[in-house]
């Protein structure tokens, strides 16, 4: 490589997880988001002034289109947690298990140390 000119650096492959579930959960929210339940009682008051359906017929399809709504809200967050779940256990974080793992590791060593400079100014 010529002097002075630099590398450039790749995304490692737990990086890019990181993102395409960023990506995925901008996508899903606003999915999810584009029935609410003015949108629902929009669509089918056109249905009702159009006459394709009756008043009745208006008021359960609007239940049903904002109780699919909520479902779908919900399967999403699921799908989400676990896809977030899955970028965060590829990416190389260290998990709180792992931290408390190493500062018990730490703090055994610096005791050993103290002990051994403890001796060592003894003699």
């Amino acid at each position: 490589m010529a002097k002075g000119v630099k590398k450039k650096k790749t995304a490692q492959p737990a990086d890019n997880a990181v993102v395409d579930v960023a990506r995925k959960i901008a996508l899903l929210g606003v999915g999810v988001a584009s029935i609410t339940r003015e949108k629902a009682e929009k669509l089918t008051a056109d249905l009702v002034k159009k006459g394709n359906i009756t008043q009745t017929e208006g008021r359960k399809l609007t239940q049903e289109l904002i109780k699919k709504s909520i479902a779908t809200k919900k399967d999403m967050e699921k799908k989400i947690d676990t896809e977030l779940k899955k970028a965060m256990d590829s990416a190389k974080f260290a998990k709180d298990s792992d931290v408390k793992r190493l500062e018990k590791k730490v703090a055994q060593l610096e005791k050993k140390l103290s002990a051994k400079k403890a001796v060592k100014k003894k003699k």
